[in-house]
């Protein structure tokens, strides 16, 4: 059975997301016509139920006075909508330690025709909010899982976070529910090189996406805790885990999100050898907002303060226009997650499944 509703809003996005790509690409071969973004990551809070050893954002002290309200959210939306910008992504920290915040912006953006999604470790996921996140339009959910058992539970730095994954999977799975689509992230690290095929093929069982990220080290200047970065004596191994990836995202090209550009990249990425991996567009095709509502784009720093200031001046900002300039040309080994971003070729071809999954409502 077929959403209308659905169909039309996915295509509006799909034909959109594939204009944005062309004249991203245009811009960062060129340099020429900056374009608008066409996505907000927000977060929402910096802090966290866990205490992940690759993040140092739970470190941080918020002060939850000065967090960007919801209703400046809202009017956020409403310039996004106005601007023809398509997705609103919602991170953290936890987003679900706000949970009433959370809903409010994701049911407001999905009435604006946003795509919305957010991530979480998956521990406060209950059967109560996956009901009112499909009530209030839904979206993907981005669940963190890292490896198995132990495993999980060491990178995430308390014990049970693999038991509660596991669990969101199966409320997941066993809701049907018709509006949300499930997303695994995994976080490629030198801990959990062996686990790589079981998380990905546990994705497959559960009928989820799964985005790869390779462990960045280039993180906002936070520690580097090179414990997690792949030692030289499991190049081996990497290779091995790299050729498994490969293999699993010719099986599974609609499941596996990470194209083969990206996924050969990692092994020079570990070695730390340059590769042509291709341009940064960090800051170009998205805007990061942080919880107080200023933007920042990676090492270059702040932008503008959407708690006060409009998302249309800040796109047109001279600001941003250097800083995009800056970021085509930075020359860091870095495969962070804003830097990828799926090719036109990808979302011609393997993103004709990821659409099906979106539009297709489930039968209970």
């Amino acid at each position: 059975m077929l959403s209308i509703m659905k169909f039309k809003k996915y295509i509006r996005i799909g034909l959109r997301r594939v204009l944005d790509s062309l004249k991203l690409y245009f811009f960062t071969m060129t340099g020429l016509g900056l374009p608008r973004p066409s996505k907000i990551l927000y977060l929402i809070t910096n802090r966290c139920n866990c205490r992940c050893k690759m993040c140092h954002f739970w470190k941080k002290k918020d002060d939850e006075s000065l967090y960007i309200s919801e209703t400046r959210v809202k009017e956020i939306i409403d310039e996004m909508a106005d601007l023809r910008m398509t997705e609103l992504a919602i991170t953290g920290g936890e987003p679900l330690l706000f949970k009433g915040k959370l809903l409010g912006i994701i049911k407001y953006a999905n009435e604006k025709g946003l795509y919305t999604h957010f991530g979480t470790n998956g521990i406060l996921l209950d059967k109560e909010f996956l009901e009112n996140f499909n009530d209030a339009g839904g979206g993907h959910i981005s669940l963190s899982i890292d490896g198995l058992e132990e495993i999980h539970d060491d990178l995430r730095g308390r014990p049970g976070t693999f038991k509660a994954a596991l669990k969101a999977l199966c409320l997941i799975r066993e809701g049907r529910y018709k509006n949300i689509v499930l997303k695994i992230n995994f976080l490629l690290t030198n801990n959990n090189l062996d686990d790589l095929e079981k998380v990905v093929m546990l994705a497959v069982a559960h009928d989820a996406l799964i985005f790869v990220q390779p462990y960045a080290i280039y993180d906002n200047n936070a520690e580097k805790l090179f414990s997690l970065w792949i030692t030289e004596k499991n190049q081996v191994k990497l290779k091995k885990a790299i050729d498994c990836l490969r293999n699993l995202k010719r099986r599974y090209p609609s499941l596996v999100l990470n194209d083969e550009k990206y996924i050969n990249g990692m092994y020079d990425y570990f070695l730390r050898v340059k590769s042509k991996k291709g341009r940064c567009s960090s800051g170009i095709h998205q805007i990061v907002m942080q919880p107080d509502g200023k933007v920042v784009v990676c090492k270059f720093g702040t932008v503008a303060d959407l708690k006060s200031g409009s998302l249309k001046d800040c796109i047109s900002s001279r600001k941003r226009a250097h800083i995009s300039a800056a970021v085509v040309k930075c020359s860091d080994n870095c495969m962070q997650g804003c830097f990828f971003r799926q090719s036109v070729f990808e979302l011609l071809t393997n993103g004709i499944g990821q659409f099906i999954k979106l539009i297709s409502v489930r039968r209970d």
